[in-house]
């Protein structure tokens, strides 16, 4: 594969979509939907999966083990989560209570730094009761299913490191999807809906099977057909809930990976990744801007993605770059 590619930038954008998306929401207005399919972060997501399947995969083929493979993913995620946890809690949190912070500084409060460390969630943040909109971090529910993509990905590296075993994970992924749309299944994992599980795991495997059989469809007329076919199926299936919705995700995640390695980088250049904290520190900071000013909408907005890059660009710099190893830091930026 060529090297020369927009993964970065395109992260990048698909946070800021999240950040941008969110600020509606968390203003108490309606999430900006596309075509009747997802909101603009619903979209984002699925950009960030798709992206994580495509690269992850070839990091999955070139791990030792298990252990090897997984390490690299546990300092990703982890290190980065630790101070948001600790913002969002101790900083944010002991801003919103400063009047009673006897009562706000309790064993809950460290239960809830834990639990958020260790993907778990939590049930009572004790920062956002008297929000507009409730949660400290609604974006986070992604992490433990990301993680658990992580974890079906390493057990290819310890049992059956083939191309093969990411394509029938995508197409059980999807028959599973189709499976939990019919029925309308109201099963939860750590507080997400099951059948969110399955398509946005769907993406990831998309582009994990995009990632090893590159050069069976980056041709011209392979890629015209099945981006012509996909919208064509979409377009005739609008309106009817599980085969458009099957069809978007498909459609987003191969043009996903299709612009990112079509395109070359014209902004970030592998020099840094923000993408992470950005995602990770927006929600946060936008409840603490959007219930403590009055400034106009955008303005909050503007300010909120001020504050968020700065934090982002401060998690890059002394913790996330400092959590990978030279040689692992260095075929990251590579990857990307």
């Amino acid at each position: 594969m060529n090297r020369k590619n927009c993964f970065d930038t395109v992260r990048h954008i698909a946070a800021l979509m999240v950040l941008f998306s969110h600020h509606y929401a968390l203003s108490g207005r309606l999430e900006p939907y596309i075509l009747g399919f997802e909101s603009l972060g619903g979209i984002a997501v699925i950009i960030f999966f798709s992206i994580s399947g495509f690269l992850i995969a070839k990091s999955a083929m070139n791990s030792n083990d298990f252990v090897d493979f997984m390490s690299k993913r546990v300092k990703r995620i982890f290190p980065a989560l630790i101070p948001c946890s600790l913002f969002m809690f101790i900083v944010i949190g002991g801003f919103v209570n400063r009047h009673d912070l006897g009562n706000y500084f309790t064993a809950e409060t460290f239960k809830n730094i834990i639990s958020t460390v260790s993907l778990n969630g939590y049930a009572n943040d004790g920062v956002s009761d008297k929000f507009m909109h409730p949660g400290i971090n609604g974006s986070l529910w992604t992490l433990p299913l990301e993680f658990l993509c992580y974890l079906i990905t390493g057990l290819a590296v310890a049992t059956w490191k083939r191309a093969e075993f990411f394509t029938i994970t995508f197409i059980l992924m999807i028959f599973m999807s189709i499976i939990l749309l019919i029925n309308e299944y109201k099963i939860f994992v750590f507080s997400i809906p099951l059948w969110l599980f399955f398509l946005r795991g769907s993406s990831f495997f998309l582009g994990a099977v995009l990632a090893l059989n590159y050069d069976k469809w980056k041709k011209k007329n392979v890629c015209l057909f099945i981006v012509t076919f996909l919208c064509m199926y979409a377009f005739a299936n609008y309106g009817k809930r599980i085969e458009y919705t099957v069809a978007c995700y498909i459609l987003v995640s191969f043009l996903t990976i299709l612009i990112c390695t079509s395109v070359d980088d014209f902004l970030v250049k592998g020099r840094f990744d923000f993408s992470y904290g950005i995602y990770i520190y927006a929600f946060p900071v936008q409840q603490v801007v959007i219930n403590y000013t009055s400034l106009p909408f955008f303005v909050k907005m503007l300010l909120s993605a001020v504050v968020t890059i700065c934090l982002a660009a401060l998690s890059w710099h002394f913790v996330e770059s400092k959590a990978l190893s030279k040689k692992s830091k260095k075929l990251l930026l590579k990857q990307n």
